[in-house]
Parts: C-alpha cells; sequence; structure tokens
C-alpha cells in the first residue's frame, strides 16, 4: 500500500517570478557604490590625481590590451625663471584657477611648496605621442603611490560589496514570501499556526502566560 503523505512540501529555494526585492537589493547597491566612489574621488584623492584620473583610466584600459599603442596626451608642467620645466607632481599644486595663453583654465594652481622652490608657471604641455602603458606606469608611480586603477578604486568598491552581502540575505526572504504567497495565496481567515514567539507579537501579549508543554517561550495574551 501507498505511503500517503500530508500537507504541503515546501522546494521553494529561489522564486520563479521576478525576484522583486533582489534587484531592488541590488540597484541599492549599486546606487550606493557610485556614491562611494564619488566621496571616495572627493575626499581621499589628491587635486593632480582627480585632475589626471580620465587619463589614468584610458591609459590603463588600452595599455591592457595592447601594450604598444600610442596616443596623444597634453601633460601639466611646471616651470619657472631658471628652472628646466618638469612634470607636476602632488606636491606642487592644489585646486584652484589657473590661466592658459589660449584663454583656456586649469583647475588647478601651484601650491606655497611650489612657489618657494622657484616654481612660478603651470602650463599644460603641447600635445605629444605616449606610448598609452608606459605613460600609466609613470602616472601609477608618480601620481597615484604605486596603485593600479583597480587597486586606486577597491576601497568603495569593496564598501559597495558589502552593502550588497547585508541587503541580499534580507531580499532573498522577501522574495520566497511573496512567491509562496503567488503559488498558495494569502491566508485571509481561519486559523494559523505560529511559534509562542509570532503569536505573542500579533495578539501583542504582556499579561495572562500560558505554559505549553514542549514550549520554551509562554504564550501570553494580554489583559
Amino acid at each position: 500500500m501507498a505511503k500517503t503523505t500530508w500537507g504541503r512540501r515546501e522546494t521553494i529555494v529561489w522564486p520563479y517570478h521576478i525576484p522583486i526585492y533582489a534587484y531592488i537589493a541590488a540597484f541599492a547597491a549599486v546606487t550606493l557604490t557610485f556614491v562611494f566612489v564619488c566621496a571616495w574621488i572627493r575626499f581621499a584623492t589628491t587635486p593632480l590625481q582627480r585632475y589626471y584620473l580620465p587619463l589614468y583610466e584610458r591609459t590603463s584600459v588600452i595599455g591592457a590590451f595592447n601594450k604598444t599603442h600610442r596616443s596623444n596626451y597634453r601633460v601639466l608642467f611646471v616651470a619657472g625663471q631658471g628652472l628646466k620645466p618638469r612634470p607636476a607632481q602632488n606636491t606642487d599644486v592644489m585646486l584652484g584657477r589657473t590661466s592658459e595663453p589660449d584663454g583656456k583654465t586649469i583647475p588647478l594652481a601651484l601650491t606655497e611648496d611650489a612657489l618657494m622652490h622657484g616654481y612660478t608657471l603651470l602650463l599644460r604641455g603641447p600635445q605629444r605621442s605616449f606610448d598609452d602603458a608606459q605613460l600609466r606606469d609613470y602616472m601609477k608611480d608618480v601620481v597615484y603611490g604605486g596603485a593600479s586603477l583597480s587597486a586606486f578604486f577597491r576601497p568603495p568598491l569593496i564598501g559597495g560589496a558589502v552593502v550588497l552581502l547585508i541587503l541580499l540575505p534580507f531580499a532573498v526572504r522577501k522574495d520566497v514570501e511573496r512567491q509562496k504567497q503567488l503559488r498558495y495565496g494569502r491566508r485571509l481567515k481561519g486559523p494559523e499556526m505560529l511559534t509562542p514567539r509570532q503569536f505573542n507579537r500579533v495578539v501583542k501579549g504582556d499579561g495572562i502566560g500560558l505554559k505549553i508543554d514542549g514550549m520554551r517561550k509562554m504564550l501570553r495574551i494580554g489583559v
């Protein structure tokens, strides 16, 4: 005789319908990661690093796929009377405005340290051809303190991943509950199986207590 099994078998591991809450969690994590990246660029980088960031991103991507590719760039220089122009470094510039002879503006200005060393001019050199991989390596060593592009953005990206790991378990649980409601429907009336903790929360019980065999928590009914 075949064995009869009563009740439903709960086999849901992941909701079959669209996991709305998981998507919301992923969207929230991406949004917060973007905020973290913007805050990182704004508060944890030097003015020269922010200025060179588009160039560093471009040379890093191109240099990773083609070691010999060359592109045209303009590099910042500092110069002074009797001093040979040299590429600007982090200690040479700060946030500010420097006008160029062609009417354009550099969003940087010389620091007091650079002025004390005799440098009085901040200018962009003429456009010239650079090897992308070599320029990337120069930026990495001189401007970004030895940090590759991925290492430079690692802290805010880790922060975004942590947010996703925190939100995802709650989102999965909500999606599973939603899937069960879509499959079995909602309970509108009738008895409901509850644990003592759930029962106490539903009835807001803190009055008469009932001790039931096999239950460690007491059922309480408000008075």
